[in-house]
Parts: structure tokens; sequence; C-alpha cells
């Protein structure tokens, strides 16, 4: 089986570097365009999961086009931040300066009262692969989701340890990582390259 992943595709709040989190913000014309380009492959899905926020729903309707069914599923969400969501990475420094440093110097020991950390996050990859993935007849899937969550899901294949989350970084929108799975084994092909946006939140 060959796992297609991709994150969503540029959303407004990207180009602004604001923080979505569980709240969500329309492709912009650049992202749809950066969302179609990806028909090029050809590539035949038999199997097609999305989050379930519209950006991620949105940029894999917009791969497949409506031929293919879509399974929309909240563990493929974006990590929640709870109440740094709406806000840029430069006001959530400024108001939140010693949790927003721990996020992303000391990762395990992040806690976020107010939505999920990355442990929580970890535990979502991992329902979703055993759940939706593993030991299952599919050829080629497609796999839409977030900056965060797909660097979990990375770092989950290569067992990266926690305090080494951010070793994988946040990818481009709209590029392909392939992962090859055979029962419940995980071998990463090719990962996309990584976005020179630093604002690992979006």
């Amino acid at each position: 089986m060959k796992l297609y992943i991709t994150r969503h595709s540029k959303t407004l709040w990207n180009t602004l570097a604001i923080n979505q989190g569980h709240l969500d913000s329309p492709l912009t014309e650049e992202g749809i365009e950066l969302a179609l380009s990806l028909r090029k492959y050809k590539i035949k899905f038999d199997k097609v999961f999305s989050s379930d926020l519209y950006r991620a729903y949105h940029s894999a309707r917009l791969i497949v086009g409506d031929e293919v069914e879509i399974e929309k599923t909240p563990l493929l969400r974006e990590i929640d931040v709870g109440m740094w969501s709406g806000k840029s990475l430069e006001r959530i420094r400024r108001e939140h300066r010693k949790s927003i440093d721990t996020y992303f110097k000391e990762p395990e020991k992040f806690r976020n009262p107010s939505g999920e950390d990355l442990y929580d996050l970890m535990e979502r990859v991992d329902r979703f692969f055993n759940e939706c993935i593993f030991y299952k007849d599919y050829k080629n899937v497609l796999i839409v989701t977030h900056g965060v969550t797909l660097c979990a899901i990375l770092d989950y294949i290569e067992k990266v340890p926690m305090e080494k989350f951010w070793s994988n970084g946040k990818r481009r929108n709209s590029q392909y990582n392939l992962v090859e799975c055979r029962g419940n084994r995980l071998k990463i092909i090719k990962k996309a390259p990584k976005s020179k946006n630093r604002n690992y939140s979006l």
C-alpha cells in the first residue's frame, strides 16, 4: 500500500501567519491552484482520508475531483492550540512567552490546559493508523492533514522521541510525502520539502 500524505493547501491565515488550530480559514487562489496541480500525477486513489476541517477537505476535493468518496475524520485534525487559535505567533510570544518557548524548545514538557498537548496529538495519529490503515487492502491512499499533524505522522513512522518532536519540521502545502505500508509496518519513501514559514502551529 502506498500512502500519499499531504498538508492542506495554502489558506488565508497561512499567508497572514495566524494560528488556525481547529479554527478554519478559506484556501487562497494560490492554494486552490496548488491543490489542483497535484492532479498532474494522475494517481488513481482507491481510498481518500481527510481531516474534517474544511481547509483539508476542500484541498482533498480539489485533488481527487468529485468522483472519489472522501472519508473525513477528526483524527487527522490539526493540533488544538486552544487559546492560541486565531492569534499570530508574534502575539502569542508576547502574551504566552513561557508556554510557547516550552512548546518549541521542550515539547515533552508542554501542556495545554485549553487544548491538546503533543502527546494527545501523537495518540490521535496512532489511532488513525491502527483504525484506518494497518492491514487494509488499499493500493493508493490519499491522506490530507495539517502542518503539525503531518510532523507528528513522520515522527510516528520514524519513532522520533518527543524531545525531538520538531526535527521533522513543517512541510510545504500541497506536496506529497510518500509512505509504504505493509501490514502494520511503515516506511518513508519520500518527504516533501520543509516549509519556509516558521509558524509551526498553522
